[in-house]
Protein backbone atom coordinates (compact mmCIF):
# COMPACT_ATOMS: atom_id res chain seq x y z
CA UNK A 1 0.00 0.00 0.00
CA UNK A 2 1.90 2.83 -1.40
CA UNK A 3 0.23 6.10 -0.61
CA UNK A 4 2.49 7.67 -3.52
CA UNK A 5 1.16 5.40 -5.99
CA UNK A 6 -2.51 6.32 -8.14
CA UNK A 7 -2.83 2.90 -8.13
CA UNK A 8 -3.44 3.61 -4.71
CA UNK A 9 -6.19 6.59 -4.75
CA UNK A 10 -7.59 4.65 -7.36
CA UNK A 11 -8.24 1.53 -5.11
CA UNK A 12 -9.22 4.61 -2.27
CA UNK A 13 -11.53 6.75 -4.32
CA UNK A 14 -13.66 3.06 -5.96
CA UNK A 15 -13.77 2.63 -1.87
CA UNK A 16 -14.95 5.63 -1.31
CA UNK A 17 -17.69 5.33 -4.44
CA UNK A 18 -19.14 2.86 -2.83
CA UNK A 19 -18.99 3.53 0.59
CA UNK A 20 -20.89 7.29 -0.56
CA UNK A 21 -23.23 4.81 -2.29
CA UNK A 22 -24.55 2.93 0.38
CA UNK A 23 -24.30 5.65 3.22
CA UNK A 24 -27.38 7.17 1.17
CA UNK A 25 -29.18 4.30 0.89
CA UNK A 26 -29.02 3.36 4.37
CA UNK A 27 -29.71 7.41 4.94
CA UNK A 28 -33.06 6.51 3.55
CA UNK A 29 -33.81 3.63 4.83
CA UNK A 30 -32.52 3.12 8.32
CA UNK A 31 -31.08 6.52 9.18
CA UNK A 32 -30.93 5.44 12.72
CA UNK A 33 -28.04 2.83 11.66
CA UNK A 34 -25.91 5.27 10.10
CA UNK A 35 -23.53 5.19 12.47
CA UNK A 36 -23.13 1.19 12.99
CA UNK A 37 -23.27 1.35 8.78
CA UNK A 38 -20.35 3.97 8.89
CA UNK A 39 -18.29 1.45 11.27
CA UNK A 40 -18.44 -1.16 9.13
CA UNK A 41 -17.58 0.75 5.79
CA UNK A 42 -14.27 1.51 7.39
CA UNK A 43 -13.86 -1.82 8.36
CA UNK A 44 -14.43 -2.67 4.58
CA UNK A 45 -12.50 0.07 3.50
CA UNK A 46 -9.15 -0.70 5.22
CA UNK A 47 -9.89 -4.53 4.21
CA UNK A 48 -10.63 -3.76 0.91
CA UNK A 49 -7.21 -1.85 0.29
CA UNK A 50 -4.92 -4.46 1.61
CA UNK A 51 -6.45 -6.65 -0.65
CA UNK A 52 -6.14 -4.87 -3.57
CA UNK A 53 -2.34 -4.30 -2.42
CA UNK A 54 -1.54 -7.83 -1.59
CA UNK A 55 -4.01 -10.76 -1.46
CA UNK A 56 -1.35 -12.77 1.09
CA UNK A 57 -0.85 -10.09 3.50
CA UNK A 58 -5.02 -9.78 3.84
CA UNK A 59 -5.32 -13.05 4.39
CA UNK A 60 -2.63 -12.98 7.11
CA UNK A 61 -4.25 -9.76 8.48
CA UNK A 62 -7.59 -11.59 8.42
CA UNK A 63 -6.52 -14.93 10.14
CA UNK A 64 -3.97 -12.99 12.94
CA UNK A 65 -6.89 -10.41 13.67
CA UNK A 66 -9.64 -13.53 14.69
CA UNK A 67 -6.92 -15.31 16.56
CA UNK A 68 -6.16 -12.31 18.72
CA UNK A 69 -9.61 -11.42 18.84
CA UNK A 70 -11.03 -14.78 19.90
CA UNK A 71 -7.74 -15.49 21.51
CA UNK A 72 -7.91 -12.35 23.71
CA UNK A 73 -11.45 -13.54 24.64
CA UNK A 74 -10.95 -16.90 25.91
CA UNK A 75 -8.20 -14.92 27.99
CA UNK A 76 -10.43 -12.60 29.88
CA UNK A 77 -13.13 -15.39 30.05
CA UNK A 78 -10.91 -17.52 32.34
CA UNK A 79 -9.01 -14.69 34.06
CA UNK A 80 -6.70 -15.74 36.73
CA UNK A 81 -3.20 -17.81 37.74
CA UNK A 82 -3.65 -19.51 34.07
CA UNK A 83 -3.63 -15.59 32.22
CA UNK A 84 0.54 -15.20 31.64
CA UNK A 85 0.02 -19.17 30.19
CA UNK A 86 -2.44 -17.95 28.05
CA UNK A 87 -0.61 -14.70 26.97
CA UNK A 88 2.70 -16.93 26.47
CA UNK A 89 0.56 -19.17 23.69
CA UNK A 90 -1.20 -16.24 22.09
CA UNK A 91 1.69 -14.14 21.53
CA UNK A 92 3.97 -16.10 19.55
CA UNK A 93 0.84 -17.51 17.61
CA UNK A 94 0.64 -13.87 16.83
CA UNK A 95 4.09 -13.27 16.05
CA UNK A 96 4.37 -16.33 13.89
CA UNK A 97 3.85 -15.19 10.63
CA UNK A 98 6.28 -12.50 11.05
CA UNK A 99 9.03 -15.21 12.03
CA UNK A 100 8.01 -17.04 9.45
CA UNK A 101 8.77 -14.46 6.91
CA UNK A 102 11.36 -12.31 8.79
CA UNK A 103 13.13 -14.83 10.49
CA UNK A 104 12.90 -18.21 9.13
CA UNK A 105 16.02 -17.84 6.58
CA UNK A 106 18.30 -16.35 9.27
CA UNK A 107 17.23 -19.04 11.97
CA UNK A 108 17.28 -22.29 9.93
CA UNK A 109 19.30 -21.95 7.30
CA UNK A 110 22.04 -19.61 8.63
CA UNK A 111 21.97 -20.13 12.29
CA UNK A 112 21.01 -24.17 12.39
CA UNK A 113 22.57 -24.85 9.00
CA UNK A 114 19.29 -26.46 7.34
CA UNK A 115 19.64 -25.15 4.13
CA UNK A 116 15.54 -25.12 3.44
CA UNK A 117 16.23 -23.14 -0.50
CA UNK A 118 12.39 -22.01 -0.17
CA UNK A 119 13.14 -19.59 2.67
CA UNK A 120 16.08 -17.37 1.25
CA UNK A 121 13.52 -15.98 -1.33
CA UNK A 122 10.35 -14.92 1.12
CA UNK A 123 9.29 -11.60 0.65
CA UNK A 124 7.53 -9.77 3.54
CA UNK A 125 3.87 -9.19 2.87
CA UNK A 126 2.95 -5.78 3.01
CA UNK A 127 2.20 -3.87 6.47
CA UNK A 128 3.01 -7.24 8.44
CA UNK A 129 5.34 -6.22 10.91
CA UNK A 130 3.06 -2.95 11.63
CA UNK A 131 -0.36 -4.79 12.07
CA UNK A 132 0.64 -7.55 13.83
CA UNK A 133 2.52 -5.19 16.49
CA UNK A 134 -0.38 -3.27 16.64
CA UNK A 135 -2.35 -6.41 17.50
CA UNK A 136 0.27 -7.60 20.28
CA UNK A 137 -0.29 -3.96 22.02
CA UNK A 138 -3.69 -4.52 21.70
CA UNK A 139 -3.68 -7.81 23.89
CA UNK A 140 -1.33 -6.41 26.30
CA UNK A 141 -2.94 -2.99 26.79
CA UNK A 142 -6.01 -4.88 27.48
CA UNK A 143 -4.76 -7.45 30.04
CA UNK A 144 -2.82 -4.72 31.63
CA UNK A 145 -5.00 -1.84 32.09
CA UNK A 146 -8.44 -4.81 32.60
CA UNK A 147 -9.91 -2.97 30.11
CA UNK A 148 -13.51 -4.38 28.67
CA UNK A 149 -13.09 -6.26 24.98
CA UNK A 150 -14.48 -4.37 22.45
CA UNK A 151 -16.68 -4.96 19.72
CA UNK A 152 -14.98 -6.99 16.83
CA UNK A 153 -15.81 -4.58 14.35
CA UNK A 154 -14.47 -1.67 16.56
CA UNK A 155 -11.36 -4.21 17.07
CA UNK A 156 -10.73 -4.82 13.13
CA UNK A 157 -10.95 -0.92 12.47
CA UNK A 158 -7.90 -0.34 15.22
CA UNK A 159 -5.91 -2.88 13.97
CA UNK A 160 -6.22 -2.44 10.57
CA UNK A 161 -7.10 1.57 10.44
CA UNK A 162 -5.30 1.67 6.28
CA UNK A 163 -3.64 5.55 6.93
CA UNK A 164 -1.12 3.49 8.95
CA UNK A 165 -1.55 0.01 8.29
CA UNK A 166 2.09 0.08 6.27
CA UNK A 167 4.14 2.50 7.88
CA UNK A 168 2.57 3.11 11.82
CA UNK A 169 2.92 4.55 13.89
CA UNK A 170 1.96 1.97 16.43
CA UNK A 171 -0.96 2.94 18.21
CA UNK A 172 -1.86 2.35 21.89
CA UNK A 173 -5.28 1.19 22.75
CA UNK A 174 -6.32 4.21 24.28
CA UNK A 175 -5.30 6.79 22.02
CA UNK A 176 -7.06 4.90 18.71
CA UNK A 177 -9.63 2.59 20.13
CA UNK A 178 -11.75 5.62 21.12
CA UNK A 179 -11.36 6.84 17.76
CA UNK A 180 -12.80 4.12 15.71
CA UNK A 181 -15.65 3.78 18.23
CA UNK A 182 -17.45 7.19 17.27
CA UNK A 183 -15.88 6.64 14.05
CA UNK A 184 -18.66 8.92 11.08
CA UNK A 185 -18.31 9.53 7.86
CA UNK A 186 -18.89 13.53 7.24
CA UNK A 187 -17.84 16.54 4.95
CA UNK A 188 -15.76 18.57 7.08
CA UNK A 189 -13.84 21.30 5.10
CA UNK A 190 -11.30 22.60 8.11
CA UNK A 191 -10.56 18.61 8.24
CA UNK A 192 -10.30 18.56 4.60
CA UNK A 193 -8.10 20.77 3.73
CA UNK A 194 -5.87 20.41 6.47
CA UNK A 195 -5.33 16.43 5.96
CA UNK A 196 -5.27 17.93 1.86
CA UNK A 197 -2.05 19.98 3.00
CA UNK A 198 -0.65 16.95 5.34
CA UNK A 199 -1.07 14.64 2.26
CA UNK A 200 0.79 17.13 -0.25
CA UNK A 201 3.06 17.65 1.71
CA UNK A 202 3.91 13.90 2.29
CA UNK A 203 3.80 13.69 -1.45
CA UNK A 204 6.21 16.53 -2.13
CA UNK A 205 8.90 14.92 0.82
CA UNK A 206 8.36 11.32 -0.98
CA UNK A 207 8.50 11.80 -4.88
CA UNK A 208 10.52 15.17 -4.91
CA UNK A 209 13.20 14.65 -2.36
CA UNK A 210 13.65 10.90 -1.04
CA UNK A 211 13.39 9.35 -4.45
CA UNK A 212 15.80 12.15 -6.11
CA UNK A 213 18.11 11.54 -2.58
CA UNK A 214 17.85 7.78 -3.40
CA UNK A 215 19.67 8.60 -6.95
CA UNK A 216 22.68 9.98 -4.93
CA UNK A 217 23.13 7.70 -2.40
CA UNK A 218 24.77 4.63 -3.57
CA UNK A 219 28.20 6.29 -4.15
CA UNK A 220 28.66 7.62 -0.59
CA UNK A 221 27.33 3.70 0.55
CA UNK A 222 29.52 2.18 -1.23
CA UNK A 223 32.48 4.19 0.46
CA UNK A 224 34.07 2.97 3.71
CA UNK A 225 37.12 4.14 3.87
CA UNK A 226 36.20 7.76 3.74
CA UNK A 227 34.69 9.55 6.83
CA UNK A 228 33.48 12.49 5.26
CA UNK A 229 31.81 9.86 2.59
CA UNK A 230 30.51 7.77 5.33
CA UNK A 231 29.12 10.99 7.45
CA UNK A 232 27.52 12.53 3.63
CA UNK A 233 25.75 8.76 3.87
CA UNK A 234 24.08 8.87 7.16
CA UNK A 235 22.97 12.58 6.39
CA UNK A 236 21.39 11.45 2.88
CA UNK A 237 19.93 8.61 4.37
CA UNK A 238 18.73 10.41 7.60
CA UNK A 239 16.77 13.04 5.01
CA UNK A 240 15.33 10.21 2.70
CA UNK A 241 14.09 8.59 5.67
Amino acid sequence: MNFAELRFWGYLLAGLLVISGVRLVVHRVAPGRLPAADRIALAFLGVFLLLCVNVLSCAIFVTSGLITYFGLRWILHHDGRSTRKYLFLLIPLQLAPLFYYKYSDFVLNRVAGLGFDALRDLIIPVGLSFYLFQMVGFVLDTLAFKEPLPRFLDFVNFAGFFPQIVAGPIERRDDLLPQVETFRFRWDWAAINDGSTWIALGLFFKLCLADNLAKWMPPFMGSTDNAWMIWTANLLFGLRI
